[in-house]
């Protein structure tokens, strides 16, 4: 799939990088059974004014073609526009919004022009002739207008308006927008129109839904992690979800019990991993934690420039010790798979075992005795065998026994099953 911003004659503006600067997700429609997608995507980093643009999506196999409704990127007049976030609490309008609970959002050219207030109470009349009134409850009323509104855009606002849960510019609708479309104008397609609204104190930025911000997705060491001294890698890694750029300056600092020890400057190993090589460091016994400064590395394929939060002091530490310490694995699960291969999954519960050995172990005499039907590396923790030539039905045992980074003979707990 190739996704464009075009203009009405179909030239390409703009190029979107999918799982860059634009997200898609698909899905089969749960009424309809047609495949739908939903995208969003960020900011775009240029203003294209009063030019009308288009999203179009490419098969680029098919070479098929789908396009969005026309619309404006621009901040021109933006005071003048009102944003709507949407969405419904089951299906409507041919949108599964049960299996697919996003809200959709649209910015119009109208504004907030005036206000108003409804009374309800109770009254009744004295003896006396004199009215009472009870109970006064007000209602604050907000009226939008827009000045010219065409045929699609006013079936937009209605659309919308049926749906349960309304914000305008981030403040929630209480009940139904109250539309009133004028005249057309002569010899055009346009009529103005108004609609009156009461809005809550209920605030929401949804935010990005869809639309994943630059993040570290794995780091090694993991965070409070605890390693052995001996055959501790010097050269910590972030993997990021988006290919990265570093800005000039960029640091990372070395703690050790509270003190800073070490500075150096991070380098892109492969376009998602930013490698820090403390090799030139002597680490001892200690607590370490690493810092790196905000807004020093990016998203090189982005079309805006889009930072990451960095790691303040305290977000990424680990312990190294002399003294000898083990953590024993747990066994998750063995399956038993067609080809009568076994497939062990375990944990190793924080613990590096290096570059150490894993023995995939089976009892078949009840635990007496038990036998190394292959071997793994412990940091694998998945491991697939050879096919057992085991009689099925036969109860089994398994368990796994590592070794490395100091520690011996850890084994895990034991599963039992028939094979």
């Amino acid at each position: 799939m190739q996704v464009d911003i075009i203009d009405s004659c179909e030239n390409v503006i703009l190029n979107l990088a999918i799982g860059q600067n634009i997200f898609i997700r698909e899905f089969t429609n749960s009424i309809t059974g047609i495949k739908n997608i939903a995208f969003e995507f960020g900011n775009t980093g240029k203003d294209y004014d009063e030019t009308l643009v288009y999203l179009r999506f490419k098969h680029t196999v098919s070479n098929s073609a789908w396009y969005s409704n026309g619309f404006f990127i621009t901040a021109v007049l933006q005071e003048e526009t009102t944003r709507f976030a949407y969405m419904n609490e089951g299906y409507l309008q041919g949108v599964p919004y049960d299996s697919l609970p996003y809200f959709q959002t649209i910015r119009l050219s109208c504004f907030k022009n005036d206000v108003d207030s409804e009374i309800d109470s109770e009254t009744y009349t004295q003896t006396s002739g004199n009215r009472v009134t009870l109970f006064p409850i007000l209602t604050p009323i907000i009226k939008y207008l827009f000045y010219t509104l065409d045929e699609f855009t006013y079936q937009r606002l209605i659309r919308l308006s049926l749906h349960e849960i309304v914000y305008i510019d981030k403040y929630k609708s209480s009940d139904k927008l109250q539309v009133t479309k004028g005249e057309r104008i002569p010899e055009t397609n346009i009529f103005d129109c108004n609609f009156d609204v009461n809005l809550t104190e209920d605030y929401f930025d949804e935010g990005y839904q869809l639309f994943k911000i630059l993040d570290v997705v794995a780091r090694s060491p993991i965070d409070k992690s605890k390693h052995h001294l001996s055959g501790f890698n010097k050269v910590f890694t972030l993997n990021f979800n988006k290919e990265i750029a570093l800005e000039s300056g960029i640091t990372a600092k070395l703690y050790e019990n509270n003190v800073l020890v070490s500075t150096i400057t991070p380098t892109i190993s492969t376009p998602t991993v930013l490698r820090l090589d403390f090799s030139a460091y002597t680490f001892i016994d200690a607590n370490y934690t690493i810092e790196i400064a905000p807004n020093m590395v990016y998203s090189s394929l982005t079309l805006f420039p889009e930072y990451w939060k960095g790691f303040a002091y305290g977000d990424w530490t680990t312990e190294i010790t002399e003294v000898p310490f083990c953590i024993l694995p747990t066994l998750v699960s063995v399956t038993r798979n067609v080809d009568d291969s076994l497939t062990y999954v375990w944990d190793n519960n924080g613990f590096s075992y290096g570059s150490g050995t894993a023995m995939l172990q089976i009892s078949i005499d009840g635990g007496t005795t038990y036998n190394s039907i292959e071997y793994a590396n412990p940091d694998d923790l998945i491991w697939t065998t050879d096919p057992q030539a085991i009689a099925h039905g036969t109860p089994i045992k398994y368990r796994v026994e590592l070794f490395g980074n100091g520690c011996i003979n850890q084994k895990s707990n034991i599963i039992t099953t028939t094979f």
